[in-house]
């Protein structure tokens, strides 16, 4: 599908004259969901393929009362081309705070530590079921595809197809490479399967990246404040370790 971006507009032919216009509303990767359920979106009619090129839909008029059915690929096909211009526009934007970014196993403990620390924190969290499957090259679009399908056939995840789900971890994928190489990352783990798996992961996505990565053991925290804990420094990496 041919496709082209305007600011914060992207348009997608969809055939030899009809424009699909799509706005980009904030830096949060979208899901298929919500290009199904968008009110940010409309249609426009053009004479032909040459004008695409040319199109701005400020000089137009939306089509009103049309409507179109997307199958499965081409929506995937859509979400895929607004998160690429999302990240494209993350990485343009001058970022100038620094803050911390908190990795934790699951989204549950990430919107608990998100309160528990009463700060202006960022905290990403993976998915539940992150202790099932396969693990292999998740940073790449085949792992990330082996373990969708898996998680398809193996397990109920309420879905009806298989790419809402590649559609998240892709957007995770992205929300953990978005992190500028000059914020401290603090991960959390504790000594259960879930959490030991998510600190190898992580450990794995930053190892080659100059981040300051602090790991946070929390089976030792009981009912201590973090600022209560020992701090030992490992001197075989740029890792502090939270005991």
């Amino acid at each position: 599908m041919e496709s082209r971006i305007n600011g914060s507009y992207l348009y997608f032919l969809i055939d030899d004259n009809l424009i699909y216009c799509y706005k980009i509303e904030s830096y949060t990767y979208i899901t298929l969901e919500d290009i199904k359920k968008t009110k940010h979106s409309a249609l426009y009619k053009i004479i032909n393929r040459q004008e695409f090129q040319s199109f701005e839909h400020e000089n137009s008029e939306a089509v009103q009362g049309l409507g179109l059915f997307w199958d499965e690929e081409s929506l995937k096909e859509i979400v895929t081309c607004v998160n690429k211009a999302i990240k494209k526009q993350q990485k343009r934007k001058n970022v100038k705070h620094k803050k911390a970014i908190h990795l934790v196993a699951s989204q549950y403990i990430a919107g608990r530590l998100a309160v528990n620390l009463q700060e202006n924190v960022e905290v990403i969290g993976l998915d539940g079921s992150f202790m099932f499957g396969p693990l292999r090259q998740l940073d790449v679009h085949n792992g990330q595809k082996e373990r969708s399908e898996w998680i398809y056939n193996n397990i109920n995840r309420e879905f009806e197809e298989k790419n809402p789900y590649i559609t998240a971890l892709q957007n995770k994928m992205n929300s953990l490479d978005d992190i500028d190489d000059k914020r401290q990352v603090y991960i959390w783990y504790g000594n259960n399967i879930e959490e030991q798996l998510a600190l190898r992961f992580f450990m794995f996505i930053f190892k080659k990246r100059s981040n300051p990565l602090y790991l946070i053991d929390t089976a030792g925290f009981g009912n201590q404040k973090m600022q209560e804990t020992v701090i030992t420094f490992v001197t075989t990496a740029n890792i502090i370790i939270f005991i």
